[in-house]
């Protein structure tokens, strides 16, 4: 791949052409450029490319007989452009404002882009920077593919040292800093600059930080332009403008970023993100207008901000000049989006699906589904939650190499971790310990370590969480604290040998993998090796074969997320899966580097292993991987066997009967009896379900149901009710029914304990029922206990056959029951919400639902609340009263300071939540705190 720059000596260079010949090194490919004003000079070697991609170069004889050298040898020909510069027709003052702030010719501009459009008409394919500027390249007919711009490792080492070394020198100011790098520009800047000058005249201690020439000699904005500024000028902080290598230095030291652009612009719209992603690098917020590139990247409050009108600058300027935890979140979040989105590992994945699909053939369709497949998979930042610095010591120098060590309640062994990352032979190290909210000493032992040895490291920080947020959310505190562009997680129980970080850092250095991982060996209760084969994606398939104890590109981990929470563990296993489907790549160290301590107290013995918990984990798996099968998985399977004989029907059980439509409601699979016929398992053998009283127990909550007395019989069914079951031929079923006076064959009555008629103990919300199992649903006077009635009633829509039959009853003015399974009172509008999916035949007041029965029932709460809390007398009298009067209270409140009124106010509060009108709440928001 030979690349011909247009422009070699702008930073535009360095975006296209020098980040993208690195990307095609990291895809195995050959890969060169050179100058597009010495092209003559290098004809030749055009030859000895398969593509020739051409960057802002116009067309001339030159251009011609590049382009006729590529077809004579039959080689691929891509235009690339990062401007709006193939629409001539376009190059006008309205819509280029540097045409006139640089004294430029529109017909001049407009020749040039006419022969800019040339070259890329006479090319095969094209590449841009955003799917904006690439609408335009594709309405002229081009194949174009989005490469969008982005930093190199370079750049993030740089803007992380930056930042930190900036962070020790702030002087009380707030910088607010507009990197244009040209007058082009002018035009968009006037967008913001009303809202500007309000926050410097409203803020004293606010500077605007603008850009002259290297020299310091020519401003790069002519302030003159903006008379709003006259008063002002004090407050502009000038500083010569960085070549974009040292660019950072300068961007470290603004508190919030602008980058204003006209919306609606076709030029301004197709400019790319960069300046978002310069400012993220060093944690800085971005304030940006809304077009295409800044919305589609952006998270408005959240990774920064997005405006449009005066107003809105204005807004966005107060909130973050005046919110110091705000910038420090909201630059934090730009920072993680910028690593995962825009860094070399992401631009390398994404161009070796474009080199593969310029390839065409089998291998470009399978690129192109990858492509596809990963564009649906929206990012999600990694989830770190709030920590405290417990102590930090920074001497300010740059390490490659962070170790991180989660810690909970092991302070017996966390020293011989510790002492482990002190004894290495890599000279410079980060390390970061994280407490994950330790209920022993753990946290005081690794403090006082972490003091006496603070002299050994570049960077050491002790951070606590506030709360136990788990083992994977633990590592992902440390992975944001580490200024590092690699981590090493290391178990507060486990071991690294004295090479350890030294030789993972060579090795990841030289591969270019997401992460290193090395061998390592059992200590402690075994002997064995681990982490000991070559690297292979498939592999995973069959269980986890990679220690945690590997050393991760951070921006590797922010690009899938950072680790999760993984119910019982497996977090490393989840993570290390997360990295394969997004098609990065690791590799194995294949020297003993680390040890891991084997013992009965460790996570994995205690939780993962646990029968119950190592199916949870399991089912869990299945769904967020479903391509991994696991070996342990396999042997862990207790499926019923074969059986060729038929049970004849005297010998069949009601059990026998209803087997057919049941179906597991974990996985959705068939049941079958076990060998003993005690229980019931699914088809894969993972899920066992027990039989109680001959009736199967289909719910985790309700393995043990209560069996209630055989003479308890609940409501009888209604008239209109049962004539549903006698017209109905197939199953019918009836839901939450207690117990029935009646037993009909074909009714299938699932509860939540075991009653006379009961079938099937089951939670509603699950139902373990195969999809268009019953012509008719029944549910009498159970929607207002299910805590998700949408839930019940999308389950019942699935169970029931097209054109089947559903009748509900349920409550609207009914008093406090059966609390505290309680949950809802619904009106008519409400059940024509729940059951919105169904055709409605009727939805009325039934007769025992009109409004007597609500006054005689909540009367008769009443008068007992009344009698039990007040006294009798007062409940006397309630009864003694004529509706009349009560009436008259409600209608008139002037005369409502009799007893008849206020006694009910000083009902006990539990008595009263059985009829009141209604509730009020007081309540605050929580943290932020994970729900482990």
């Amino acid at each position: 791949m030979l690349f011909v720059s247009g422009e070699p000596d702008t930073p535009g260079n360095t975006y296209r052409v020098l980040h993208y010949v690195e990307a095609a090194h990291a895809n195995g490919c050959r890969a060169d450029w050179v100058r597009g004003d010495a092209l003559a000079e290098h004809m030749e070697r055009i030859a000895g490319f398969d593509i020739l991609v051409i960057w802002r170069v116009p067309w001339d004889e030159t251009m011609a007989e590049a382009i006729a050298t590529a077809r004579r040898h039959g080689r691929t020909v891509v235009f690339d452009c990062d401007d709006l510069m193939t629409e001539p027709r376009l190059a006008t003052l309205k819509f280029i404002d540097g045409i006139r702030s640089q004294f430029l010719a529109e017909d001049g501009v407009q020749e040039f882009y006419g022969r800019v459009r040339q070259t890329m008409l006479a090319a095969d394919y094209a590449f841009t920077t955003s799917d904006q500027l690439a609408f335009h390249m594709r309405w002229s007919g081009k194949t174009t593919f989005v490469n969008q711009n982005g930093f190199n490792q370079a750049t993030h080492d740089l803007s992380r040292r930056s930042a930190r070394a900036w962070a020790g020198q702030r002087d009380g100011l707030i910088r607010i800093g507009y990197a244009g790098g040209s007058r082009t520009h002018q035009r968009d800047l006037g967008l913001a600059m009303d809202a500007i000058c309000r926050i410097l005249r409203e803020n004293a201690h606010c500077r605007l930080v603008l850009f002259r020439t290297p020299d310091g000699k020519t401003p790069l904005i002519d302030v003159e332009e903006y008379p709003q500024l006259d008063d002002l000028l004090d407050q502009i902080e000038w500083r010569p403008l960085q070549p974009l290598a040292s660019l950072p230095t300068e961007m470290a030291r603004f508190d919030i970023n602008l980058a204003p652009l006209e919306v609606g612009n076709p030029f301004c719209e197709a400019k790319s993100q960069l300046k978002f992603f310069e400012a993220g690098l060093v944690n800085c917020p971005t304030i940006a207008s809304p077009t295409g590139p800044f919305r589609d990247f952006m998270v408005h409050g959240k990774t920064g901000f997005l405006a449009v009108t005066g107003d809105d600058w204005y807004a966005c300027l107060r909130q973050l000049v005046t919110d110091a935890p705000l910038r420090e979140r909201i630059g934090r979040n730009a920072y993680l989006a910028a690593l995962a989105r825009f860094g070399p590992r992401r631009r390398a994945l994404q161009f070796g699906c474009v080199i593969d699909q310029i390839a065409g053939g089998p291998a470009a369709a399978r690129a192109f589904a990858l492509s596809a497949s990963l564009a649906r998979n929206q990012w999600s930042a990694p989830l770190v939650y709030p920590s405290e610095t417990v102590f930090e010591n920074d001497k300010g120098g740059f390490a490659e190499l962070s170790v991180i060590i989660p810690l909970y309640n092991y302070p017996d062994v966390v020293i011989e971790a510790l002492d482990s990352i002190r004894d290495q032979t890599l000279e410079t190290i980060d390390l970061i310990i994280v407490d994950g909210f330790s209920t022993d000493n753990s946290l005081d032992v690794a403090l006082k370590w972490a003091r006496r040895n603070a002299a050994r490291f570049n960077r050491i920080v002790v951070l606590k969480n506030k709360a136990n947020y788990g083992l994977g959310f633990c590592r992902n505190s440390g992975f944001e604290a580490a200024d590092t562009p690699y981590v090493l997680p290391l178990d507060a129980d486990n071991r690294l040998l004295p090479e350890c970080c030294e030789g993972l850092l060579a090795a990841i250095k030289q591969s270019g993998a997401a992460y290193v991982y090395p061998t390592i060996q059992h200590f402690g209760a075994s002997t064995e090796q681990i982490s000991n084969a070559p690297y292979s994606a498939q592999r995973f398939a069959a269980g986890n074969y990679v220690d945690a104890m590997a050393l991760v590109s951070k921006e590797a981990w922010a690009m899938v997320g950072g680790y999760d929470h993984v119910r019982h563990g497996w977090e490393d296993y989840d993570f290390w899966v997360r990295i394969a489907e997004l098609g990065l790549v690791g590799e194995w160290c294949p020297r003993v580097l680390a040890e891991y301590r084997v013992h009965q107290g460790s996570m994995l013995k205690t939780q993962t292993t646990v029968d119950r918990n190592y199916r949870v984990l399991n089912l869990d798996f299945a769904r967020r991987h479903p391509w991994v099968a696991l070996i342990d998985t396999e042997t862990r399977r207790h499926p019923r066997l074969s059986e060729p004989n038929v049970t004849a029907d005297s010998d069949r059980s009601r059990l026998d009967e209803l087997l057919p439509i049941l179906r597991c409601p974990a996985s959705g699979q068939k049941l079958s009896y076990d060998e003993a016929r005690s229980a019931l398992i699914s088809h894969d053998g993972m899920v066992r379900w027990p039989i109680v009283a001959g009736r199967p127990c289909l719910s985790e909550e309700l393995a043990a149901p209560q069996v209630m007395p055989t003479d308890h019989i609940s409501n009888a069914l209604p008239d209109e009710a049962a004539q549903i079951v006698k017209e109905t031929k197939g199953w019918v079923l009836n839901l939450s029914g207690g117990g029935s006076q009646h037993k009909f064959a074909h009714v299938v009555e699932m509860e939540f304990a075991v009653f006379r008629h009961t079938d099937v103990v089951g939670d509603a919300h699950h139902l373990p029922f195969d999809d268009h199992s019953f012509e008719a649903v029944i549910v009498m006077n159970a929607f207002e206990h299910y805590h998700d009635p949408v839930r019940v009633a999308a389950e019942i829509h699935r169970v029931l056959k097209p054109g089947g039959r559903l009748h509900v009853r349920t409550a609207f003015l009914q008093p406090l029951h059966e609390k505290p399974y309680h949950f809802y009172n619904c009106t008519r509008y409400g059940m024509e919400h729940w059951f919105q999916s169904f055709e409605t035949e009727q939805l009325h007041v039934s007769t025992n639902f009109a409004p007597n029965h609500t006054l005689a029932w909540a009367a008769s709460e009443a008068e007992t609340a009344l009698r039990t809390d007040v006294s009798s007398a007062s409940s006397d009298a309630f009864l003694a009263t004529p509706i009349g009067k009560l009436v008259e209270l409600w209608r008139d409140p002037s005369r409502r300071q009799t007893p008849l009124w206020t006694d009910f106010e000083t009902l006990s509060q539990t008595n009263q939540e059985i009829i009141s009108a209604g509730f009020e709440l007081f309540a605050r928001r929580p943290d932020d705190l994970p729900k482990i």
